[in-house]
């Protein structure tokens, strides 16, 4: 073997150890954020991240007014809402509020809920309509099966999925509250004393999956 074999031999296995020292920085560097992720997903285990389905029934939690009281799903949906879940750091969201703010009127055909996150801010000065509450164990997201924001849920009287989509401007917020009002009224009955009643037998069928 020639000396310039040598050297080339030689050079390449400074090369490679060169590339090795390199590729065990960055990996002791992103090993915080694979961590971080992987605590992220073992909380958030068996939750959806889709949320639940058009036809579904939303279980029933609780959340807090912005005066602290308690507050049921049922209260809160009364005879329809479109519920919009929010969290701190969502830019999003953020964008969204922000929307809202600037064109002072909501202009929906149904009550907006916007559920954040206890000691969230940024929902002042929200356009009337506009309703707020807070969870703090994640009490809304695991009813709903999502952790995805910000995500609304057309939500009849009976607590029934209607329509679901990301919603990232008033248009989107919009397209739910016109898809509540349009449901068949078949669908829905409301007993004598105006509780609502599960739907008729020969309801319309529901489509299935996320809108």
């Amino acid at each position: 073997m020639t000396a310039a074999w040598v050297i080339a031999f030689c050079a390449l296995w400074v090369f490679v150890l060169v590339l090795g020292l390199a590729l065990l920085g960055l990996l002791r560097r992103i090993a915080p954020v694979l961590e971080t992720a992987e605590r992220a997903i073992r909380q958030y285990e068996g939750t959806a991240i889709d949320g639940l389905p058009v036809g579904a029934m939303v279980p029933d939690f609780s959340a807090e007014t912005t005066s602290g009281e308690k507050v049921g799903a049922a209260e809160l949906r009364g005879a329809g809402a479109v519920f919009v879940l929010m969290k701190e750091g969502c830019t999003p969201c953020d964008i969204l509020k922000a929307e809202m703010r600037r064109i002072g009127e909501l202009g929906m055909a149904a009550p907006l809920i916007l559920i954040g996150e206890a000691g969230a801010g940024g929902y002042e000065e929200l356009p009337a309509g506009a309703r707020v509450v807070f969870q703090r164990e994640r009490e809304v997201f695991i009813a709903f099966e999502t952790q995805a924001t910000p995500v609304g849920f057309a939500i009849d009287g009976n607590g029934e999925v209607v329509a679901s989509r990301a919603v990232n401007n008033i248009a989107a917020l919009r397209t739910l509250a016109r898809r509540l009002k349009d449901k068949p009224a078949s669908q829905v009955r409301t007993g004598a004393a105006g509780e609502n009643q599960q739907p008729v037998k020969d309801a319309l069928p529901m489509p299935s999956g996320n809108v």
